[in-house]
């Protein structure tokens, strides 16, 4: 069976085809347009390539968008392995969870780390079903009651778009153990969505800005793929 997205192509080509036996001048006697009594047939197929074409098109998008998705939670872990020397057992925080992706990467790669979740949102359905929780809180971070401190805090969702992200910041500094590490994996913006790579090194800035004033001590900021990866520590510990 040949590959979606080379079908989808050889689709285009054939409504191009049809599109072009179709697109001669037309005759007009009077006001009457004088047509070929093979039009009819001939737009009828042409309708269905194009149906066709839009319908495969949706199913290459969509895999693409599942690809994607589960190479997004594998990501930060990923990078996660490289900027931390991690232990075989900790414990793991992950704030504003989602589904749980990143988590479910991270317990495949380390599973004696006792793993909690913070999300405040609809998905925390979906995040229950992760059987490997040791807890997990549905509430926004200032109602939550967390006591404990943890060797990680991991932030994966854009801290821009949180309305108060030094408060934010703030609060998690307070949850870190005394050797614990905040890592923020951000995502960078996309060309053409009204935002460029030229803004990089301000965002940075921002970030660094953020961990300082909370009162923790940047060591690592790299790039990694289409995220900007940041390690952080109490300053004291650092």
């Amino acid at each position: 069976m040949p590959h979606p997205t080379i079908h989808a192509a050889c689709l285009a080509s054939s409504v191009r085809a049809l599109s072009g036996t179709c697109s001669r001048p037309a005759a007009f006697v009077g006001n009457r347009k004088k047509t070929s009594p093979h039009e009819p047939v001939l737009s009828g197929i042409k309708a269905r390539f194009e149906a066709l074409a839009r319908y495969v098109a949706a199913l290459n998008e969509k895999a693409a968008l599942g690809l994607s998705a589960a190479a997004q939670s594998r990501q930060p872990v990923k990078q996660l392995e490289e900027l931390l020397p991690l232990p075989e057992a900790g414990t793991l925080l992950h704030f504003e969870a989602g589904d749980g992706g990143f988590l479910e990467a991270f317990h495949a790669a380390r599973p004696g780390w006792e793993l909690s979740a913070i999300e405040s949102g609809d998905a925390f359905m979906r995040l229950l079903k992760k059987g490997f929780l040791r807890s997990a809180y549905n509430a926004d971070y200032h109602d939550a009651d967390i006591a404990s401190r943890f060797d990680i805090i991991a932030v994966t969702k854009p801290l821009d778009e949180m309305v108060k992200p030094l408060n934010a910041v703030r609060w998690l500094s307070r949850r870190l153990a005394g050797n614990g590490t905040l890592f923020l994996w951000q995502p960078t913006p996309l060309i053409g969505a009204g935002l460029s790579l030229c803004g990089l090194p301000i965002r940075i800035a921002n970030l660094t800005a953020l961990c300082k004033a909370a009162g923790l001590s940047v060591g690592t900021i790299t790039m990694e793929g289409n995220a900007i990866c940041l390690c952080a520590r109490n300053a004291s510990q650092h």
